[in-house]
């Protein structure tokens, strides 16, 4: 933004309001924004709308050409392929109707051929039949069923609606019957009735041994299953088909299509009766045609538009690189590293980055002063943490940050049974130091005495100075009272070596009170006030030695 300039502008607040002031030009928002030469953007001669508009012309141009092309193909194919396609689905439905067939057949088929079947044909047993032949029907989609002896006497008839008291009527009469079973004992037909069309499969009654079905019948098993509503439903869901059953006059020009079946293959099938006359059609709209020829076509368009759209990624892909992509990464690698470089060979591309570069300066500033301000409030944050939990002299832990791990190794060892030590050394004589050679000593000396206390712990205890010349070592994971006197004793061996400071040397020595858990307390403080008892007997015998805490003397 320029602050000055040579003449007044129009539409300066300041030149306007007061005419006899220097000429210094503030601009108003409005002139920010549209300024050229202010912070607002530039204005390019091409922009990214006016390209993206260029690529979308071309990708329209393309997919018209592509539709073009698939539409001429799918004619082509559906002129090939019909044909093969016709004879295929005639295929199909018949091998359906087979299928959905198979269980009355194999209903009739394994209850002839069974030797309970022969006795209940002399029997007459009503009980036996209810319970395998009435249960039989519904697992076998069958409608109702017959058993006739020899002589082509009804012994027993059911259905699943009625039962045996008031079965349905055969669906021959006993001469047409006799005249069809000894010419045919296995036959397929179809016959209307009181509850409309039912498929009819018989067959001979033999016994079980006759595995070639060739002895002289003992009686013959009639079944039919009822073509109502469902089952033409069933077929049709099967063939993906719509399936029409008319009578075989009414339906003799097939089943008229409607609008819904316009362009679906038809196909009229006749379902013969006993003596092979048309019973009546079935008329079948199917859907294998349209399926496919459109699933061929669909693979067809699947091509051709994963070529298109691999044309348009390319192209997308090459105008996002240098219209988007590259701008962008120059202005990552100025706000990661700080390039103004970069920043400034954007700007001067005089394209709609260009604004955004000039505000990205006044960020990196901004940022470098945050980090700054960061990375000291880090540093503040670390020492009042380090403060806040260590002696500011030793830089041991401090009474706060003892009592603390002290309470959780307590917590810890109660869980496992492991002993825990608890030492409390006191300097014999050091206020003689200080008195005598001045607190620097006094500090430098105490210092000292820390490293070494540090040194001879082991790696896991703890060690705290807990105030002027007192300090507290944890022994923790202990099996007896023997490893903290060991510990004890390594403690006034190395103290009582000699400190040089500067040219002076100081003999210290100190006395030791020891605690243990769990037999001298079971919490942090009751520890300390022991092992702080026990270093004053110490004392009392003379100094530089340790002294464990005696729980029947001090009650």
């Amino acid at each position: 933004m320029r602050r000055t300039c040579g003449h007044p502008r129009p539409g300066c607040a300041a030149s306007a309001a007061m005419p006899g002031w220097p000429k210094f030009c503030v601009p108003m928002p409005n002139q920010i924004i549209g300024d050229h030469d202010g912070i607002g953007m530039k204005s390019p001669g091409k922009t990214i709308h006016t390209r993206l508009l260029l690529l979308l012309a071309a990708v329209a141009a393309l997919s018209i050409m592509g539709l073009l092309g698939l539409h001429l193909l799918q004619q082509r194919q559906i002129a090939a392929v019909q044909g093969a396609r016709d004879q295929e689905f005639r295929g199909q439905f018949g091998r359906l109707l087979a299928l959905h067939s198979a269980t009355l057949a194999s209903f009739t088929s394994d209850y002839s051929y069974w030797d309970e079947m022969v006795n209940f044909v002399g029997s007459g047993d009503r009980g036996w039949a209810v319970i395998n032949i009435d249960a039989a029907l519904p697992p076998a989609i069958a409608y109702a069923a017959w058993v006739f002896d020899p002589q082509f006497a009804l012994v027993y008839g059911t259905d699943v609606e009625n039962g045996a008291d008031k079965p349905l009527a055969p669906p021959l009469a006993t001469v047409e019957l006799r005249e069809l079973l000894r010419r045919q004992p296995f036959a397929h037909f179809y016959a209307d009735s009181p509850v409309g069309l039912l498929e009819v499969r018989t067959a001979p009654i033999q016994p079980s041994a006759d595995s070639a079905r060739v002895t002289e019948p003992r009686g013959y098993l009639v079944g039919a299953r009822r073509w109502d509503a469902a089952h033409l439903a069933s077929i049709g869901q099967s063939a993906d088909s719509r399936v029409v059953l008319e009578s075989a006059t009414a339906a003799a020009g097939g089943p008229e299509a409607g609008d819904e079946d316009r362009g679906r293959l038809r196909l009229n099938l006749t379902l013969p009766g006993w003596n092979g006359a048309p019973v009546a059609r079935l008329g079948v709209y199917g859907n294998s045609l349209a399926t496919s020829i459109w699933q061929s076509q669909l693979r067809q368009q699947l091509i051709s538009y994963a070529v298109m759209c691999t044309i348009v990624l390319i192209l997308l892909r090459l105008a996002l690189t240098r219209w988007v992509e590259r701008p962008l990464q120059a202005l990552a690698r100025g706000l990661e590293a700080g390039d103004e470089r970069s920043l400034a060979r954007l700007e001067a591309a005089n394209t709609e980055f260009s604004g955004i570069s000039r505000l990205l300066r006044d960020h990196l500033m901004q940022r470098r002063e945050l980090e700054r301000e960061n990375s000291e409030r880090r540093l503040l944050q670390t020492e009042l943490l380090r403060l806040a939990n260590s002696d500011p002299l030793t830089g041991l832990a401090n009474r706060r940050v003892f009592r603390d791990r002290l309470g959780k190794q307590l917590q810890s060892a109660g869980g496992t049974g492991a002993g825990v030590g608890v030492l409390y050394a006191d300097l014999d004589l050091f206020k003689a130091i200080n008195d005598s050679h001045g607190h620097e000593i006094g500090d430098r000396f105490l210092q000292v005495i820390a490293e070494r206390l540090q040194n001879c712990a082991r790696s896991n205890d703890i060690v705290a100075r807990f105030g002027g010349d007192e300090f507290l070592i944890c022994v923790d994971s202990v099996s007896d009272r023997s490893e903290v006197e060991q510990v004890a004793r390594r403690m006034l061996r190395v103290l009582a070596e000699p400190v040089r400071i500067n040219a002076l040397e100081i003999r210290p020595s100190a006395s030791v009170g020891i605690s243990y858990f769990p037999d001298h307390g079971h919490d942090a403080d009751t520890l300390i006030v022991r092992a702080d008892e026990a270093m004053y007997r110490a004392k009392q015998r003379g100094r530089n030695r340790y002294s464990v805490f005696d729980l029947a003397a001090a009650n």
